[in-house]
Order: C-alpha cells, then sequence, then structure tokens
C-alpha cells in the first residue's frame, strides 16, 4: 500500500512541470546554437534534467499518483519566444543564451519556493532542498556563458 499525500503529488507535478520545461528549452537551445560548446553544455543539461525527472516521477509513483508528463503551457511561450529571438539574432548565440538563463533561472525558483515552503510536506521539501544546490550551479554556469557576450 502506498501513502497518499495529494498537497506532495500538487507540488511534485508542479515541479516536474518546471524540470519538463527545462529539459525542452535546454534541447531546443543545443539545436539553435551554433557554438558547438554550447550544444554540449545544453545537451548535457537536458540529460541531466532527464534524470531528475526520472527521480521526482518515481516519488510521485510512491505516492500512488500519475507523474506530470509534460511542461506547463508558460514552457511552451517561452520555447516560442527563443525561436523567436533567435531569428532576430542573426548568427548570435547570444539569445538563446539569455533565454536559457532566464528558463533555468525559473525552475530553481520553483524548487527553491517549494524548498522554503514551511507548510510543504516534508517529502516534497526535502526533495527540492536537495535538488537546489544542483540547479543553482548549473544555472550559474550558464550564466556565465552569457558574460561571453558583454
Amino acid at each position: 500500500m502506498t501513502d497518499t499525500d495529494p498537497r506532495a503529488v500538487e507540488l511534485l507535478n508542479w515541479l516536474l512541470e518546471g524540470l519538463h520545461d527545462s529539459a525542452d528549452g535546454l534541447r531546443q537551445a543545443a539545436s539553435l546554437a551554433r557554438n558547438p560548446a554550447f550544444q554540449t553544455l545544453f545537451t548535457e543539461r537536458a540529460g541531466q534534467r532527464d534524470a531528475l525527472i526520472g527521480q521526482i516521477e518515481a516519488e510521485v509513483r510512491s505516492f500512488g499518483d500519475e507523474p506530470a508528463c509534460e511542461g506547463s503551457m508558460i514552457g511552451d511561450v517561452h520555447h516560442a519566444f527563443t525561436k523567436l529571438r533567435d531569428l532576430v539574432a542573426h548568427g548570435s548565440d547570444k539569445a538563446v543564451v539569455e533565454e536559457v538563463v532566464r528558463g533555468e533561472a525559473l525552475v530553481e525558483q520553483r524548487f527553491e519556493a517549494v524548498a522554503d515552503d514551511v507548510q510543504a510536506p516534508a517529502k516534497a521539501r526535502e526533495l527540492a532542498g536537495r535538488m537546489v544546490a544542483r540547479l543553482k550551479t548549473d544555472q550559474q554556469q550558464i550564466a556565465d556563458l552569457s558574460q561571453q557576450f558583454r
């Protein structure tokens, strides 16, 4: 028998949506980037997001529920905006990198919000808290890329 905690499942699925948005955005950025180093980094990060997705999906299933299997509508809009910015950038990776930085900051904020929410179920808080440091490190590394365009 599994423990059920609707609030934990709701929060974990919210985190999953953000991770799906992140993984999809990073794959898109890899396909749009012209710099092979950026392509490699974004592809690796997308793979890492997929691994995090697997971990949270397992946690949701441990509550006897089904995990969210796609990103959010806001993520879809952000991906379309990234494509548009890339078209306007005329061959520069600057717009792609800036949009990855923006998208990754949003994912990090989701995890921080859950980790810091004292009213959130302990399982959700603990899982989010464990992942925040990793997301911050990844976010900083990607943010450092934008320095190349200043």
